[in-house]
């Protein structure tokens, strides 16, 4: 079903899918790099306003005599009535005045930072997995360029939904419905690229018989008189035309698994684990293992060939 779909973006767009994808890779790269530098921007605006002596402040009108001005409190400064001000208004007006004092600024400051430091992360995330600096071919370019907009807007969403200004429930509710829907959109372009990304010949690493051990980049193990052997992942869907390996272990007279973070080390293991599961919903997930005799001191190049793993000579 890609395929089809990918064809028919060929065949339309023809001559100028390169330009589209080009404009399109270009302006993503410019709005995550403009979401990159807007934190400390504003920073540095704030900090000067403020050396100026130009502050921020809430202009609210009383419901009762019509005046408008910088509340003080809860009760107009005019009528001295109630103001029946929004809770989340109260709250932020309540903030504002609690940052005066010194640990109102480090628990603000606390706050600003670990949203920083989430932004950095998310974002630096998901352009990796979308393999953003490193495109590819034209087709995959534009996916990948769509999938970094995409993304671009679930961090502007997400920011309304969580900050601290005076916007309503039902606002904060839209924004954050909104950004999950757009980060929905995020995590499909990343499959779709994964689709479009080329697999022949794929280089993955070094191998390398030492006559009593294996290496195959950082790991080794003792070997065997039948070799060694690369235990993978595969993952495919005949439909869609995905499919993609992920390497697992080396295995010889021992098995020394690949390095990986927490989270995907959980997640490939729960991949194995429910294979039968995801065959009923049409994924094929299967561990293989490709195992032969290597020639001592020579290095092999260890390549994913299409949906299998295969060693070349190295001279």
């Amino acid at each position: 079903m890609f395929r089809l779909f990918f064809n028919a973006i060929q065949s339309v767009l023809g001559e100028r899918l390169a330009g589209l994808a080009g404009l399109l890779h270009s302006a993503a790269l410019l709005l995550l790099v403009g979401v990159w530098l807007l934190p400390p921007v504003m920073w540095g605006f704030r900090r000067w306003r403020s050396a100026y002596g130009i502050r921020e402040a809430i202009v609210v009108q009383c419901w009762n005599c019509g005046y408008a001005g910088i509340p003080l409190g809860s009760d107009c400064r005019h009528c001295g009535r109630e103001l029946k001000l929004p809770g989340l208004l109260r709250l932020s007006l309540g903030l504002r005045a609690w940052r005066t004092g010194r640990i109102a600024s480090w628990v603000g400051a606390l706050y600003n930072g670990l949203g920083l430091v989430c932004l950095y992360v998310f974002t630096i995330f998901f352009a990796y997995e979308l393999d953003l600096f490193r495109p590819g071919p034209d087709l995959r370019k534009l996916f990948i360029a769509i999938g970094t907009i995409a993304l671009v807007g679930s961090c502007v969403l997400f920011r309304r939904a969580l900050s601290l200004h005076e916007a309503g429930p039902v606002a904060r509710l839209s924004n954050l419905f909104f950004g999950l829907s757009a980060l929905g959109f995020v995590l499909l372009f990343i499959f779709i690229a994964s689709a479009t990304a080329p697999v022949e010949g794929r280089y993955l690493g070094t191998l390398q018989h030492h006559g009593s051990e294996v290496t195959f980049n950082d790991l080794r193990v003792p070997v065997t008189e039948k070799g060694a052997g690369i235990e993978y992942l595969q993952i495919e869907q005949a439909a869609l035309g995905y499919h993609r390996l992920f390497l697992l272990a080396l295995e010889g007279a021992q098995r020394v698994e690949v390095p990986r973070d927490p989270v995907a080390a959980a997640l490939l293991a729960h991949l194995g684990g429910a294979a039968d599961r995801y065959e009923r919903w049409g994924f094929a997930v299967r561990t293989r293992v490709e195992r032969r005799e290597f020639t001592k001191g020579v290095a092999y190049g260890v390549y994913s060939s299409g949906r299998e793993i295969t060693f070349q000579r190295l001279q």
